[in-house]
């Protein structure tokens, strides 16, 4: 390219007689603008979002509209769609069918795509892609794919395509799966949401880039708290989704029981979904050392190693609270609600309701002592809170004060 623009130096020198300097900077606008574009190609690297079957492979990371090739995976036993927006036609016919050529490296791989519609963008081309196509290889060890669609041709770079291509064939399903090993370890990644496009993080116990999972918790940017949603890779056997179902959690100073839901997003993705709230006791065992045993009703116990536990748990944790704070800078504030008890052993109880946040906070005094502050947690029937130590569950106009294996009865004034 600088060689090019020397040349082209002489050629105007020689003509700025007669060749308006309008025109002259018109073609140094248009190159300068060719190069910026090259470079910002060649500094794209693919990457993937979502899990399971919802997994979507992309040639660049955080980049917004300006996806120059997407592959949508659509379940284990199904090819993928590929769909790529830089060579979109300006103007087409939505179904029709026209030939492509992928040039990898100069190896050329010849689709019949089907042009799809997609608004100011124009009319891009779409076509299939099996688990054993060969044009997967070629993209995972290639340097550079150029395209050539309905007249034109368009360039990627390959740029982590390889690592980016396995992570997809594994949540896709299209890699064998085998359970966590010795590889498996505890660690932290960020990807942008496939359905909202916002930043979320996953805490995993499992080998990194595979399906070998048996731990994952996440959280959302633009989504409130306290709850985290935990995801355990467990064989629920014959248990239909959806299906509420206890898991008893044992591991240092800790013995507990959680309510979750059978989950099924694909044939490789299942197990058992949960709701644990950021600040609950749980998250303390994992700063200790030892291991931690769940297990399901009638379902195999699952023991996960604590070690390597500790740093990735607080940087997710320290991750999530930053969202859930940014969510609720936005929210509007609302008044608090104050409610008077009668406990039946003649005590009184004083409970304030702070819902200026995402979540329910009860601010809670019993029998005239200091309030403390209980967030909303899971309830079957009625509403619930706790902070671990001290439970408040309300219904209608009674609540129960649940302190250790203390319970004290109060109806509403």
């Amino acid at each position: 390219m600088i060689m090019r623009l020397r040349l082209l130096f002489p050629l105007f020198t020689f003509r700025s007689g007669t060749l308006p300097w309008a025109v002259v900077l018109a073609v140094f606008a248009t190159i300068f603008a060719f190069m910026s574009l090259s470079a910002s190609a060649a500094s794209r690297s693919w990457s993937t979002s979502g899990n399971g079957e919802k997994i979507v492979l992309t040639d660049c990371r955080d980049c917004g509209d300006d996806i120059g090739m997407m592959v949508v995976c659509r379940g284990a036993e199904r090819t993928a769609m590929v769909t790529v927006h830089w060579a979109a036609m300006a103007t087409g016919q939505e179904g029709a069918t026209l030939p492509m050529v992928l040039n990898i490296d100069g190896q050329n791989f010849n689709r019949q795509a089907v042009t799809r519609h997609f608004g100011q963008i124009g009319y891009t081309p779409e076509f299939e892609l099996d688990r054993n196509d060969a044009l997967i290889a070629a993209l995972q060890s290639g340097r550079s794919l150029k395209i050539s669609f309905g007249g034109q041709t368009t360039e990627l770079a390959l740029q982590g395509s390889h690592d980016a291509f396995e992570s997809f064939k594994t949540h896709c399903g299209w890699n064998p799966t085998t359970p966590p090993g010795n590889d498996a370890k505890w660690f932290v990644q960020t990807y942008s949401s496939a359905d909202s496009g916002q930043p979320r993080t996953f805490l995993t116990f499992g080998i990194p880039e595979t399906d070998a999972i048996a731990f994952s918790a996440r959280c959302e940017s633009g989504q409130g708290g306290p709850e985290l949603m935990v995801d355990l890779l467990i064989d629920s056997g014959d248990i239909a989704p959806s299906q509420p179902i206890d898991v008893n959690w044992q591991g240092p100073n800790l013995k507990a029981t959680y309510a979750g839901k059978v989950f099924k997003d694909s044939s490789e993705y299942a197990g058992v979904r949960l709701a644990i709230g950021i600040d609950d006791p749980l998250w303390q065992v994992f700063s200790k050392p030892g291991e931690l045993v769940l297990q399901a009703k009638n379902l195999a116990p699952v023991t996960i190693p604590l070690q390597g536990a500790e740093r990735p748990v607080q940087d997710f944790l320290k991750t999530c609270r930053a969202y859930f704070a940014a969510f609720d800078a936005a929210a509007t504030p609302e008044q608090d609600n104050v409610y008077l008890y009668d406990c039946e052993d003649g005590s009184k109880l004083r409970a304030r309701y702070d819902n200026s946040r995402s979540y329910s906070v009860a601010h809670v005094s019993h029998a005239g002592q200091t309030e403390v502050a209980l967030i909303q947690v899971v309830s079957g029937s009625g509403v619930k809170y706790s902070n671990g130590d001290l439970t408040l569950h309300t219904k209608a106009g009674d609540a129960l004060l649940i302190d250790g294996e203390t319970v004290h009865r109060c109806h509403s004034e």
